[in-house]
């Protein structure tokens, strides 16, 4: 599904989604009708646990968006998945900078918060849960105890 997003977001194509389950993903587009019958239906292969495109009707003739507005599919998914190398590479990146990124690739300006929530997303996905981390500290201290029996553990807790 973020790869239909993806590719309809670079090509200027606002769509519905018409059906969409575990086993099948049906759009089209918002103007669908005599004027523009583009659609797209994708259907899971349980067999060889792949997603193929089953149909895919073009070309895609409504009316265009302005450029340089927000797409409402351009979000914190797709986005995430586009910054996630310059992320990876350094965590403090700053969001501008991102926005610039994600502006020209997309042709779209996504808005502050979007990118956002979708560098702590990539964030999230390289370092995990910091809350959940935080809660094994004590039982890697057990363990720092029972392997390293006699020593001082030195340890500072920050309130």
């Amino acid at each position: 599904m973020l790869v239909v997003k993806t590719y309809n977001i670079r090509r200027d194509v606002e769509y519905k989604i018409v059906n969409s389950d575990k086993w099948r993903y049906n759009a089209q587009c918002v103007q669908f009708g005599p004027g523009c019958n583009w659609s797209i239906h994708i259907s899971y292969l349980c067999k060889v646990e792949k997603w193929e495109m089953r149909r895919y009707t073009s070309p895609y003739r409504a009316s265009k968006l302005r450029w340089g507005q927000d797409h409402h599919r351009l979000d914190s998914k797709v986005i995430a998945q586009h910054i996630s190398t310059m992320v990876k590479a350094d965590p403090t990146i700053s969001i501008r900078v991102l926005q610039g990124s994600v502006e020209k690739h997309f042709g779209y300006k996504a808005s502050y918060s979007k990118v956002w929530l979708a560098k702590q997303r990539v964030i999230a996905s390289i370092y995990e849960d910091w809350e959940e981390l935080y809660n094994m500290l004590p039982c890697w201290f057990f363990a720092m105890q029972m392997y390293l029996p006699g020593k001082d553990l030195f340890v500072v807790v920050i309130c």
